[in-house]
């Protein structure tokens, strides 16, 4: 397989009123829980009630949370769970024929393990003492604990408040898994239609550094913990460029990837499977979309799901020949669930190479696909359209070319029209991650934008979860790792 240099990721993004371009960090959002319910909360420990008594007592407000026991073995308590709390505040109230015994504070990167931290307290006295505390949390502090003090009267004290600050932006980079891969270091991510369940697989070299083969990891709270850890595939030969889909409307998740023909160097077959959203484990056998053996390979390819039914597959082909020039990027597209496909048709067949086609379809039916050639002397990324499902392509335009080398591998989509395009170039001879975005369906761009500091190595995917867009991606430096960064918006994790 070629080595591959970069990943270029265009998708749908609307920021759920956060401004236009990625900011670099420092936004917050503010979340406030009145404690009307347990609604806003992740968990609680304890038996409870809400409180509408006397609210000319509490400031107006009509509904407190209370313990029903005065003593608890554990301590009664409840948690939030937000992607890196910043900061709280929490507005509580004492009875004044007792004296104060004070709430208790933890936060958890993990939700397993917790760590006490001691906020401002501030009493303003009153009918019932009001008492405020405020605190601020360090990096990856995604679980804040509020532990109610032990004895006195069940009915005091009382929390009538709660506000977090929440970050929003750019997450700090997740290692995912060690892949022991030295380049193409693949992988793909999606969210399982109707759940918040998101999926990745990468490729990764096995224990026994003998071969490369796929592995899934999953998380259930928009990506900031992981687990499922799990080798999906284990047949002689290697297999890597995976690539996921989902289905919204056949409720399934599709899977395309690259593997050796008849598990033998020299020639790479593409292949197709898919799993209902309903079980992430439960993946079909791999069927063949192009499976031709001598010396041809197809690889780093992409698959888009048309809203008529069909599924368009892209792929680059090297024909082996050891020509200059032998890599040409190809549509085929299926009418019967991946059973059978057409014959392959050129998407842009010019005077270089070219590479790493992904699409998306538009509102309007049309497709876009973003792909690389060198036919400028170095790598730059093109964009073509489709307005037949794939059968023919406008000439393609270019996208970004500088003096040295711009590469392309992705597409996706959020909305209908604000496009974003993350990338690398080799500005200044290191590889980084850039941002490009578009408001107008692709019309207009703005970027390049940094986003990581971080020496980029190779391929990788795009997905929204239910806190925002997670890139993933392969860096380089003491060990080849594969990892995460995600974009927080406002969460919709339940």
């Amino acid at each position: 397989m070629p080595s591959r240099l970069i990943i270029i990721f265009v998708i749908f993004v609307l920021l759920l009123g956060i401004s236009g371009t990625y900011n670099a960090s420092g936004q917050t959002i503010a979340v406030t829980d009145d404690l009307n319910d347990f609604s806003k909360t992740y968990s609680h420990t304890g038996t409870f009630w809400f409180d509408s008594s006397n609210s000319s007592y509490f400031q107006g407000d009509t509904s407190r949370l209370a313990r029903t026991e005065a003593s608890a073995s554990p301590p009664s308590s409840f948690v939030y769970k937000y992607s890196s709390i910043e900061s709280f505040t929490v507005t509580t109230y004492f009875w004044p024929g007792e004296s104060i015994r004070h709430f208790a504070f933890y936060y958890s990167p993990d939700g397993s393990t917790w760590t006490s931290i001691s906020p401002i307290i501030s009493n303003e006295g009153g009918d019932w003492t009001r008492v405020v505390y405020c605190g601020s949390l360090p990096p990856r502090a995604n679980y804040l604990k509020v532990e109610f003090p032990s004895g006195g009267t069940y009915w005091t004290p009382q929390v009538s408040q709660v506000k977090l600050n929440v970050a929003l932006g750019w997450q700090p980079e997740q290692v995912l898994d060690v892949t022991g891969v030295p380049f193409d270091n693949s992988g793909s991510c999606a969210k399982l239609p109707g759940t918040q369940r998101m999926m990745c697989v990468y490729n990764k070299k096995t224990d026994d550094t003998s071969r490369i083969d796929l592995y899934m990891i999953l998380s259930d709270d928009g990506g900031v913990t992981w687990y499922g850890y799990s080798r999906m595939t284990s047949n002689p030969g290697d297999e890597y460029d995976s690539f996921l889909v989902a289905d919204e409307a056949r409720g399934r998740v599709w899977i395309l990837y690259s593997k050796w023909h008849n598990e033998e160097r020299g020639s790479n077959d593409l292949v197709l499977s898919w799993t209902p959203a309903t079980n992430p484990w439960g993946w079909t056998p791999a069927r063949c979309v192009q499976c031709d053996g001598n010396g041809m390979s197809h690889w780093d390819a992409s698959l888009v799901a048309l809203t008529n039914g069909d599924l368009l597959a892209l792929e680059s082909l090297d024909t082996g020949d050891n020509t200059p020039v032998n890599d040409k990027v190809r549509a085929l597209r299926s009418t019967d669930e991946g059973q059978t496909w057409s014959a392959p048709k050129a998407i842009y067949d010019g005077p270089g190479d070219e590479q790493f086609p992904v699409g998306v379809q538009q509102p309007d039916g049309s497709v876009i696909v973003a792909f690389r050639n060198n036919e400028y002397g170095s790598w730059a990324i093109n964009i073509t359209r489709s307005f037949d499902n794939g059968s023919t392509w406008q000439p393609p335009s270019l996208f970004y070319d500088t003096p040295r080398s711009d590469l392309l591998t992705f597409i996706g989509k959020q909305t209908a029209s604000n496009l974003t395009i993350l990338g690398s170039s080799d500005f200044s001879g290191d590889w980084r991650l850039y941002v490009w975005q578009s408001g107008d369906g692709g019309n207009t761009w703005d970027g390049p934008y940094q986003i990581s500091d971080s020496p980029y190595n190779d391929g990788g995917n795009f997905a929204v979860g239910c806190l925002g867009p997670i890139f993933t991606y392969g860096i380089s430096g003491g060990s080849t790792n594969w990892v995460a960064k995600r974009y927080n918006w406002t969460s919709t994790c339940q």
